[in-house]
């Protein structure tokens, strides 16, 4: 019997989740049902089957990379590190639980949204924001579109599975509110941020959690239709990544090249719904223009 089904040893906590999903694969999966037996149908078939998994694959290579270089945390937050005299507590704060769970064509992130005294949770959703946001544009620029959600709620952790409200509540972002690629960030969240944001500094502690909130912030923006979602393209968004500008701007041309495609595309297939989302995208892009670098 598991510790869902045993009563004794229920326990539900807060988590912050976010579920993150590729957008047309259904379509990408071809005409066979099964593996097909006649030798001039497998060339077919197994350019099907690369074009439907590669985006799963590189969305699960991408996200586990992006976890782990974000664990080096060398310098990231110097801005706000504690005294010397009290490394073991800075140290400490800058932990982040990060969990994530692959399946289907969609990845979903977690962490418990609790204060333990190795952890402070706001690390682990300025992760999340961070790598779902990152997901998003690189999937662009890879001819990868997702979309997504993200938010709070209370959940069941067993045996590396997590339920609950904030799992139906981050689904019900990806699959109702953010019809096109982006990550829309749900009112619970947004309200806890602004709650820590808004604290009177009264030790080293609650300036940490300040700051990280305040981070969270401006990592958002609120988009047309009033959802608050990760402005990937944004500068504060663009610091925190760390990507170096030449790099990062690479990655937003192909993203750019792509998403003017799909809305030509679709406007010449005289498919307006897909088409005008497109177009609030390109305009997203237009808003926000690279910065040049030199080589």
């Amino acid at each position: 019997m598991s510790d869902i089904q045993n009563s004794d040893e229920f326990t539900a906590k807060n988590y912050c989740v976010s579920f993150v999903d590729v957008l047309g694969h259904k379509g990408c999966l071809g005409r066979f049902d099964i593996v097909p037996t006649d030798p001039a149908d497998i060339p077919e078939f197994k350019k099907d089957a690369r074009n439907s998994t590669n985006p799963i694959l590189w969305l699960k290579e991408t996200a586990d990379k992006f976890l782990i270089d974000l664990k080096n945390t060398e310098g990231r937050f110097d801005d706000v590190m504690l005294p010397s005299e009290k490394l073991e507590i800075a140290e400490a704060l800058l932990k982040e639980n990060t969990k994530r769970i692959h399946w289907s064509d969609g990845i979903m992130f977690y962490s418990e949204f609790e204060e333990s005294n190795t952890i402070c949770p706001l690390n682990s959703i300025l992760t999340i924001l961070a790598l779902s946001g990152f997901l998003i544009l690189d999937g662009l620029s890879r001819g990868y579109p997702l979309r997504g959600g993200v938010e709070v709620g209370w959940g069941v952790e067993d045996r590396d599975n997590l339920y609950g409200k904030a799992v139906c509540r981050a689904y019900e972002l990806e699959s109702g509110a953010a019809n096109y690629p982006r990550i829309v960030v749900g009112p619970v969240l947004i309200e806890y941020l602004n709650g820590i944001a808004g604290l009177k500094e009264e030790d080293h502690k609650t300036s940490y959690y300040k700051t990280m909130a305040t981070s969270c912030l401006h990592m958002l923006g609120k988009d047309f239709d009033g959802q608050y979602t990760v402005h990937f393209l944004g500068e504060k968004y663009r610091d925190y990544i760390g990507l170096k500008p030449i790099y990062f701007n690479e990655v937003y041309k192909r993203a750019l090249n792509f998403v003017y495609g799909e809305f030509i595309k679709f406007k010449e297939e005289k498919n307006y719904k897909l088409a005008v989302r497109y177009k609030i995208l390109l305009d997203y892009f237009t808003l926000h223009p690279i910065r040049e670098v030199s080589e």
